[in-house]
């Protein structure tokens, strides 16, 4: 039986946060994993189709009422540098000391006059501003607290709150390496849902699109692929057990590349203040009204 009333939302959402056999729904331990890989991480990232797609969603959103950006577990700069050319202003937040030293160094490159980058945790960020647009994207599924993560969100919220993360979905690659490396998981509730279904419960309608990304790898031998798709520091026989199973995933074009692609989604979840008075009220909010 679980350990929480069916309907918390929120306590599910700790239940399986629980169950991540990396041990980073601990703050300290997600710190330090961001401490390691924030240049492999901007590296990664800077070529990944979700990165851009999602830029542009959000990118797409912003009107001309929108001057002030507040990006929470801003890394290092995927959102906050292209939403800066955008906007007047853009706070840059994050609680790790080597994602934002990255970040530093690509807003000095780039000559960015804009851009305010504050060290933080989330829950002990406190500003008395609200911000035209606050963004939470892949940053909020390891909060120690996440409705009141999400509370918060909505609270520094003057016109348009949006949060993007993945919906737990398990690409072959990612099941292997879990099944081999750290255990078989179970699918999971999509985040989308759960993040919809917090909100609720704390007096806010949000709305939820699915976005897709295809990620695509390829090498001119099965080794190769699970090279680059195996964790680091794997011994041999791990990468040929893992290589044997990611087989039946591939193809080779007429040339002999090999290649392995995952269709990937991903939510794009909105909230607008000014659409949502009417259900507030109705709900006892009060500490989300407009600012005067």
């Amino acid at each position: 039986m679980p350990d929480h009333d069916p309907l918390d939302f929120a306590a599910l959402w700790h239940s399986i946060a629980a169950q991540d056999s990396s041990g980073r729904h601990q703050a300290e331990s997600d710190l330090a994993f961001w401490e390691e890989n924030a240049q492999h991480f901007d590296q990664w990232h800077s070529d990944q189709e979700a990165t851009s797609r999602a830029v542009a969603a959000v990118s797409g959103l912003i009107t001309d009422d929108v001057w002030t950006v507040l990006d929470v577990g801003a890394g290092t700069g995927r959102f906050a540098l292209p939403l800066a050319q955008q906007v007047d202003q853009v706070t840059a937040l994050d609680a790790s000391p080597n994602m934002l030293k990255v970040l530093r160094r690509k807003v000095n490159e780039r000559g960015s006059k804009n851009i305010q980058i504050v060290q933080s945790e989330w829950a002990e960020f406190a500003t008395a501003q609200r911000f035209d647009l606050v963004l939470a994207a892949w940053s909020m599924y390891r909060q120690p607290d996440i409705m009141q993560g999400l509370r918060k969100l909505v609270d520094m919220t003057d016109k348009l709150l949006v949060i993007v993360d993945g919906d737990g979905y398990q690409t072959p690659d990612r099941r292997l390496r879990r099944e081999i490396w750290g255990g078989a998981t179970k699918q999971t509730v999509p985040r989308a849902v759960l993040y919809l279904a917090i909100l609720w419960q704390i007096g806010v309608r949000a709305n939820v699109q699915t976005l897709w990304e295809t990620r695509h790898t390829s090498g001119e031998s099965l080794h190769e692929l699970a090279a680059q798709l195996a964790p680091k520091d794997t011994t041999v026989a791990e990468r040929e057990q893992f290589a044997e199973r990611l087989a039946p995933f591939t193809n080779r074009d007429e040339d002999g590349t090999l290649h392995y692609q995952a269709q990937i989604p991903f939510s794009l979840i909105t909230w607008r203040r000014h659409e949502d008075h009417a259900f507030l009220r109705a709900k006892g909010v009060t500490s989300t009204s407009p600012a005067p």
